[in-house]
Protein backbone atom coordinates (compact mmCIF):
# COMPACT_ATOMS: atom_id res chain seq x y z
CA UNK A 1 0.00 0.00 0.00
CA UNK A 2 2.75 2.44 0.87
CA UNK A 3 4.04 1.55 -2.45
CA UNK A 4 0.97 2.54 -4.14
CA UNK A 5 0.81 5.66 -2.03
CA UNK A 6 4.39 6.49 -2.96
CA UNK A 7 3.59 6.11 -7.07
CA UNK A 8 0.52 8.26 -6.72
CA UNK A 9 2.74 10.85 -5.08
CA UNK A 10 4.82 10.92 -7.29
CA UNK A 11 2.10 11.39 -10.33
CA UNK A 12 0.61 13.95 -8.69
CA UNK A 13 3.88 15.77 -8.62
CA UNK A 14 4.29 14.98 -12.23
CA UNK A 15 1.00 16.30 -12.98
CA UNK A 16 1.68 19.51 -11.06
CA UNK A 17 4.74 19.85 -12.93
CA UNK A 18 3.18 19.68 -16.49
CA UNK A 19 0.26 22.03 -15.33
CA UNK A 20 2.71 23.87 -14.08
CA UNK A 21 4.33 23.65 -18.21
CA UNK A 22 1.16 24.32 -19.48
CA UNK A 23 0.51 27.16 -17.62
CA UNK A 24 3.48 28.72 -18.66
CA UNK A 25 3.41 28.34 -22.34
CA UNK A 26 -0.17 29.39 -22.46
CA UNK A 27 1.22 32.65 -20.41
CA UNK A 28 3.92 32.66 -23.57
CA UNK A 29 1.64 32.01 -26.06
CA UNK A 30 -0.87 35.29 -24.48
CA UNK A 31 2.17 37.42 -24.04
CA UNK A 32 3.30 37.06 -28.06
CA UNK A 33 -0.33 36.95 -28.92
CA UNK A 34 -0.29 40.59 -26.94
CA UNK A 35 2.80 42.15 -28.83
CA UNK A 36 1.62 40.80 -31.85
CA UNK A 37 -1.37 42.73 -31.54
CA UNK A 38 -0.05 45.97 -30.44
CA UNK A 39 2.91 45.67 -33.17
CA UNK A 40 -0.35 45.41 -35.78
CA UNK A 41 -1.64 48.27 -34.55
CA UNK A 42 1.79 50.39 -34.16
CA UNK A 43 2.04 49.02 -38.35
CA UNK A 44 -1.58 50.49 -39.12
CA UNK A 45 -0.81 53.84 -37.30
CA UNK A 46 2.95 54.21 -39.09
CA UNK A 47 1.08 52.53 -42.54
CA UNK A 48 -1.39 55.85 -42.10
CA UNK A 49 1.44 57.94 -41.76
CA UNK A 50 2.87 56.72 -44.98
CA UNK A 51 -0.40 57.13 -46.33
CA UNK A 52 -0.53 60.89 -45.51
CA UNK A 53 3.18 61.60 -46.24
CA UNK A 54 2.23 60.08 -49.90
CA UNK A 55 -0.06 63.18 -49.92
CA UNK A 56 2.36 65.90 -49.17
CA UNK A 57 4.57 67.42 -51.40
CA UNK A 58 8.13 66.33 -52.20
CA UNK A 59 9.97 68.00 -48.70
CA UNK A 60 8.30 68.35 -45.17
CA UNK A 61 9.52 69.96 -42.45
CA UNK A 62 10.92 68.46 -39.24
CA UNK A 63 9.92 70.13 -35.52
CA UNK A 64 13.34 70.64 -35.14
CA UNK A 65 13.07 73.33 -38.59
CA UNK A 66 15.14 71.30 -41.05
CA UNK A 67 14.23 70.39 -44.17
CA UNK A 68 14.03 66.90 -44.75
CA UNK A 69 15.37 65.57 -47.93
CA UNK A 70 12.80 63.90 -50.08
CA UNK A 71 12.15 60.25 -50.25
CA UNK A 72 11.30 59.00 -53.89
CA UNK A 73 7.92 57.83 -54.61
CA UNK A 74 9.20 54.12 -54.98
CA UNK A 75 10.07 53.51 -51.47
CA UNK A 76 6.42 54.16 -50.13
CA UNK A 77 4.81 52.29 -52.78
CA UNK A 78 7.16 49.04 -52.29
CA UNK A 79 6.14 49.58 -48.11
CA UNK A 80 2.50 49.86 -49.25
CA UNK A 81 2.94 46.95 -51.66
CA UNK A 82 4.50 44.63 -48.86
CA UNK A 83 1.49 45.82 -46.25
CA UNK A 84 -0.79 44.15 -48.89
CA UNK A 85 1.35 41.31 -49.75
CA UNK A 86 0.96 40.54 -45.64
CA UNK A 87 -2.27 41.12 -45.46
CA UNK A 88 -2.90 38.61 -48.56
CA UNK A 89 -1.34 35.96 -46.38
CA UNK A 90 -4.27 34.37 -43.92
CA UNK A 91 -2.96 33.69 -40.32
CA UNK A 92 -3.64 33.80 -36.86
CA UNK A 93 -1.14 33.16 -34.18
CA UNK A 94 -3.94 31.20 -31.85
CA UNK A 95 -5.08 29.11 -34.56
CA UNK A 96 -5.24 25.12 -34.36
CA UNK A 97 -2.05 23.58 -35.44
CA UNK A 98 -0.45 26.48 -35.39
CA UNK A 99 3.45 26.12 -34.09
CA UNK A 100 5.88 28.28 -32.47
CA UNK A 101 7.94 28.35 -35.99
CA UNK A 102 4.97 29.98 -37.65
CA UNK A 103 4.34 32.46 -35.03
CA UNK A 104 8.06 33.72 -35.07
CA UNK A 105 7.90 34.31 -38.77
CA UNK A 106 4.96 35.90 -38.88
CA UNK A 107 6.07 38.30 -35.48
CA UNK A 108 8.94 38.98 -38.52
CA UNK A 109 6.92 40.27 -41.65
CA UNK A 110 4.75 42.35 -39.53
CA UNK A 111 7.78 43.74 -37.19
CA UNK A 112 9.57 44.12 -40.85
CA UNK A 113 6.42 46.85 -41.71
CA UNK A 114 7.25 48.52 -38.35
CA UNK A 115 10.89 48.64 -39.19
CA UNK A 116 10.40 49.93 -42.71
CA UNK A 117 7.61 52.70 -41.36
CA UNK A 118 10.11 54.24 -38.75
CA UNK A 119 12.23 55.26 -41.83
CA UNK A 120 10.07 57.40 -43.72
CA UNK A 121 10.43 60.49 -41.67
CA UNK A 122 14.86 60.08 -40.87
CA UNK A 123 17.06 61.81 -42.99
CA UNK A 124 19.57 60.22 -44.47
CA UNK A 125 21.18 59.60 -47.70
CA UNK A 126 20.64 55.94 -47.23
CA UNK A 127 17.07 55.78 -46.01
CA UNK A 128 15.49 54.14 -49.13
CA UNK A 129 17.93 51.39 -48.88
CA UNK A 130 17.52 50.81 -44.87
CA UNK A 131 13.55 50.76 -45.99
CA UNK A 132 13.92 48.23 -48.87
CA UNK A 133 15.93 46.00 -46.20
CA UNK A 134 13.67 45.85 -43.69
CA UNK A 135 10.82 44.76 -46.68
CA UNK A 136 13.08 42.42 -47.74
CA UNK A 137 13.24 41.19 -44.35
CA UNK A 138 9.80 40.85 -44.04
CA UNK A 139 9.45 39.19 -47.61
CA UNK A 140 11.68 36.11 -46.28
CA UNK A 141 9.82 35.80 -43.10
CA UNK A 142 6.66 35.77 -45.09
CA UNK A 143 8.06 33.00 -48.08
CA UNK A 144 9.01 30.82 -45.16
CA UNK A 145 5.71 31.22 -43.34
CA UNK A 146 3.87 30.49 -46.71
CA UNK A 147 6.01 27.37 -46.81
CA UNK A 148 4.77 26.13 -43.39
CA UNK A 149 1.02 26.58 -44.35
CA UNK A 150 1.15 25.18 -47.26
CA UNK A 151 3.20 22.39 -46.12
CA UNK A 152 6.17 22.70 -48.97
CA UNK A 153 10.10 22.32 -47.95
CA UNK A 154 10.75 25.07 -45.71
CA UNK A 155 13.14 27.61 -47.14
CA UNK A 156 16.45 27.95 -44.71
CA UNK A 157 18.15 31.40 -43.75
CA UNK A 158 21.69 31.31 -45.13
CA UNK A 159 24.53 30.23 -42.71
CA UNK A 160 25.81 33.87 -42.10
CA UNK A 161 25.68 35.51 -38.72
CA UNK A 162 23.61 38.28 -39.88
CA UNK A 163 21.17 36.76 -41.22
CA UNK A 164 20.69 34.03 -38.25
CA UNK A 165 20.11 36.68 -35.86
CA UNK A 166 17.89 38.74 -38.12
CA UNK A 167 20.03 41.58 -38.63
CA UNK A 168 19.67 43.91 -41.59
CA UNK A 169 22.62 45.65 -43.23
CA UNK A 170 21.38 47.79 -45.64
CA UNK A 171 24.80 48.80 -47.21
CA UNK A 172 25.19 45.48 -48.98
CA UNK A 173 21.18 43.92 -48.89
CA UNK A 174 20.73 43.30 -52.57
CA UNK A 175 16.66 43.99 -52.09
CA UNK A 176 15.29 46.92 -54.06
CA UNK A 177 11.93 48.86 -54.27
CA UNK A 178 10.53 45.97 -56.94
CA UNK A 179 9.91 43.35 -55.39
CA UNK A 180 10.95 40.79 -58.14
CA UNK A 181 14.18 42.86 -58.37
CA UNK A 182 17.85 42.52 -57.06
CA UNK A 183 20.52 44.51 -57.16
CA UNK A 184 24.30 44.18 -55.95
CA UNK A 185 27.67 43.85 -56.62
CA UNK A 186 30.48 40.93 -56.16
CA UNK A 187 29.28 37.54 -54.44
CA UNK A 188 25.98 37.22 -52.75
CA UNK A 189 23.04 34.52 -52.37
CA UNK A 190 19.03 35.93 -51.66
CA UNK A 191 15.82 34.03 -51.57
CA UNK A 192 14.21 34.11 -54.74
CA UNK A 193 10.95 35.07 -54.63
CA UNK A 194 7.95 33.97 -56.90
CA UNK A 195 4.36 36.09 -57.82
CA UNK A 196 2.99 32.40 -57.18
CA UNK A 197 5.03 30.01 -55.04
CA UNK A 198 5.53 26.60 -56.36
CA UNK A 199 5.28 27.53 -60.05
CA UNK A 200 8.76 28.20 -62.30
CA UNK A 201 9.41 31.74 -63.40
CA UNK A 202 12.03 33.24 -66.22
CA UNK A 203 14.89 35.19 -64.29
CA UNK A 204 16.75 37.57 -65.89
CA UNK A 205 20.48 38.33 -64.89
CA UNK A 206 22.53 40.88 -66.32
CA UNK A 207 26.22 42.54 -65.02
CA UNK A 208 26.09 46.14 -64.63
CA UNK A 209 29.09 47.46 -66.66
CA UNK A 210 31.42 46.40 -69.54
CA UNK A 211 30.30 43.80 -72.05
CA UNK A 212 33.98 42.10 -71.31
CA UNK A 213 32.41 41.41 -67.37
CA UNK A 214 31.04 37.92 -66.38
CA UNK A 215 29.43 36.65 -63.39
CA UNK A 216 28.68 33.08 -62.40
CA UNK A 217 25.03 32.72 -61.53
CA UNK A 218 24.01 29.28 -59.43
CA UNK A 219 20.43 28.01 -58.66
CA UNK A 220 19.98 26.69 -55.00
CA UNK A 221 17.83 24.40 -53.87
CA UNK A 222 18.50 25.29 -50.16
CA UNK A 223 15.55 23.45 -47.61
CA UNK A 224 15.30 21.91 -44.45
CA UNK A 225 14.74 18.60 -46.68
CA UNK A 226 17.18 19.01 -48.92
CA UNK A 227 20.82 21.18 -50.33
CA UNK A 228 21.61 20.83 -54.20
CA UNK A 229 22.95 23.57 -56.40
CA UNK A 230 20.93 22.19 -59.43
CA UNK A 231 22.43 24.38 -61.94
CA UNK A 232 25.19 26.79 -63.07
CA UNK A 233 25.46 29.32 -65.72
CA UNK A 234 27.60 32.44 -66.58
CA UNK A 235 26.11 35.82 -67.79
CA UNK A 236 27.73 38.56 -70.06
CA UNK A 237 29.80 39.11 -72.30
CA UNK A 238 26.85 40.52 -74.56
CA UNK A 239 24.42 37.59 -73.59
CA UNK A 240 21.52 38.29 -71.50
CA UNK A 241 21.07 35.79 -69.00
CA UNK A 242 17.60 34.47 -69.14
CA UNK A 243 16.74 31.06 -67.76
CA UNK A 244 13.89 29.21 -66.35
CA UNK A 245 13.50 28.33 -62.70
CA UNK A 246 11.63 25.86 -61.59
CA UNK A 247 10.07 25.78 -58.25
CA UNK A 248 12.18 23.33 -56.45
CA UNK A 249 15.03 26.46 -56.61
CA UNK A 250 14.74 28.74 -53.27
CA UNK A 251 18.02 30.82 -53.54
CA UNK A 252 20.37 32.31 -56.39
CA UNK A 253 24.15 32.46 -55.57
CA UNK A 254 25.48 35.32 -57.95
CA UNK A 255 29.34 35.51 -57.69
CA UNK A 256 31.75 37.75 -59.72
CA UNK A 257 33.51 41.08 -59.39
CA UNK A 258 30.68 43.24 -61.49
CA UNK A 259 27.70 44.55 -60.13
CA UNK A 260 24.83 43.02 -61.07
CA UNK A 261 20.82 43.04 -61.81
CA UNK A 262 18.27 40.06 -61.30
CA UNK A 263 14.79 40.06 -61.95
CA UNK A 264 11.79 37.33 -62.59
CA UNK A 265 10.23 38.33 -65.50
CA UNK A 266 6.59 37.51 -65.72
CA UNK A 267 5.00 36.34 -68.81
CA UNK A 268 3.26 39.50 -69.83
CA UNK A 269 5.88 41.67 -68.95
CA UNK A 270 7.27 40.50 -72.37
CA UNK A 271 6.87 41.71 -75.91
CA UNK A 272 4.25 39.93 -78.17
CA UNK A 273 5.65 39.20 -81.54
CA UNK A 274 3.87 41.36 -84.59
CA UNK A 275 3.14 41.02 -88.06
CA UNK A 276 6.83 41.09 -88.53
CA UNK A 277 9.63 40.60 -85.53
CA UNK A 278 12.83 40.73 -86.41
CA UNK A 279 15.95 41.04 -84.21
CA UNK A 280 19.68 39.81 -82.98
CA UNK A 281 20.63 37.19 -80.84
CA UNK A 282 18.44 35.87 -78.33
CA UNK A 283 15.05 37.32 -76.79
CA UNK A 284 12.03 36.36 -75.40
CA UNK A 285 8.15 36.83 -76.12
CA UNK A 286 4.89 36.57 -75.28
CA UNK A 287 2.69 33.88 -77.30
CA UNK A 288 -0.98 34.19 -77.13
CA UNK A 289 -1.63 34.20 -80.85
CA UNK A 290 -2.29 30.41 -81.01
CA UNK A 291 -1.93 28.06 -83.77
CA UNK A 292 -0.46 30.71 -86.19
CA UNK A 293 1.63 29.96 -89.28
CA UNK A 294 4.76 31.85 -89.10
CA UNK A 295 8.44 32.14 -91.23
CA UNK A 296 10.84 32.42 -89.62
CA UNK A 297 14.76 33.05 -90.84
CA UNK A 298 18.23 33.87 -90.00
CA UNK A 299 21.90 33.70 -90.19
CA UNK A 300 24.15 31.35 -88.39
CA UNK A 301 21.29 29.47 -87.07
CA UNK A 302 19.92 28.59 -83.71
CA UNK A 303 16.38 27.53 -82.44
CA UNK A 304 12.90 28.80 -81.86
CA UNK A 305 11.75 27.61 -78.39
CA UNK A 306 8.55 27.19 -76.62
CA UNK A 307 7.61 26.93 -72.91
CA UNK A 308 3.96 26.71 -71.96
CA UNK A 309 2.10 28.59 -69.00
CA UNK A 310 1.96 26.37 -66.06
CA UNK A 311 -1.57 25.47 -65.33
CA UNK A 312 -0.48 22.57 -62.50
CA UNK A 313 -2.38 22.71 -59.39
CA UNK A 314 -0.66 23.34 -56.12
CA UNK A 315 3.65 22.77 -57.03
CA UNK A 316 4.44 22.42 -60.32
CA UNK A 317 5.51 19.18 -61.66
CA UNK A 318 5.73 19.40 -65.56
CA UNK A 319 8.87 18.93 -66.73
CA UNK A 320 8.26 20.79 -69.79
CA UNK A 321 6.84 23.94 -67.56
CA UNK A 322 10.15 24.87 -66.58
CA UNK A 323 12.38 23.54 -70.16
CA UNK A 324 11.93 25.31 -72.98
CA UNK A 325 10.88 22.61 -76.08
CA UNK A 326 12.77 23.05 -79.21
CA UNK A 327 10.35 23.97 -81.88
CA UNK A 328 12.81 24.01 -84.55
CA UNK A 329 17.02 24.34 -84.85
CA UNK A 330 19.60 24.98 -88.12
CA UNK A 331 23.03 24.95 -87.51
CA UNK A 332 23.56 27.53 -90.64
CA UNK A 333 21.59 30.49 -92.57
CA UNK A 334 17.66 29.51 -92.61
CA UNK A 335 14.33 29.66 -93.64
CA UNK A 336 11.67 27.89 -92.50
CA UNK A 337 7.62 28.25 -92.68
CA UNK A 338 6.02 26.35 -89.31
CA UNK A 339 3.25 26.60 -87.33
CA UNK A 340 3.57 28.15 -83.60
CA UNK A 341 1.84 26.03 -80.56
CA UNK A 342 -2.41 26.93 -79.97
CA UNK A 343 -1.49 26.92 -76.39
CA UNK A 344 -0.39 29.86 -74.59
CA UNK A 345 3.04 30.64 -72.85
CA UNK A 346 6.44 32.02 -74.07
CA UNK A 347 8.23 31.71 -76.75
CA UNK A 348 12.48 32.11 -76.97
CA UNK A 349 14.25 33.03 -79.95
CA UNK A 350 17.58 31.70 -79.06
CA UNK A 351 20.39 32.53 -82.29
CA UNK A 352 23.95 33.19 -81.78
CA UNK A 353 25.14 36.63 -80.78
CA UNK A 354 25.22 37.69 -84.33
CA UNK A 355 22.84 36.12 -85.88
CA UNK A 356 20.46 38.43 -87.92
CA UNK A 357 16.85 36.87 -87.99
CA UNK A 358 13.01 37.58 -88.55
CA UNK A 359 9.77 35.52 -87.57
CA UNK A 360 6.85 37.13 -90.18
CA UNK A 361 3.46 35.33 -89.03
CA UNK A 362 1.19 34.73 -92.01
CA UNK A 363 -2.35 35.75 -91.91
CA UNK A 364 -1.74 38.24 -88.46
Amino acid sequence: MSKLGTAVGTLIEQLESHEARLDELTANVTALTANVTALTATVTALTARVAALEAQPAHATADAGFELEPIRDEAIIALAEYRRQLDDVPFSPEADGVTSAMRAEHYAAVDAVARAASWIERSGPNRDQEIYAAIGAGRKALIRLTAMLEHRPIPLPLLTAEELSGYVDAATDVHTGNRFVWEGRGDAEFLLDRPVSGKPVLLEVVPLGEDHLVLNVIHVERTDRKLEHRFSDTAGLGFVYRKMVGPEVTHLRITGDPGWRARVIQPDELPSMERETTGQGRAWFRHTLGAKKVTIQGTEGGSLEFVPDCDCKGICTDYDHRTPKSLTYHSGDFREDMTLPRRTGMLSVSMRPKSVWSVTVLHY
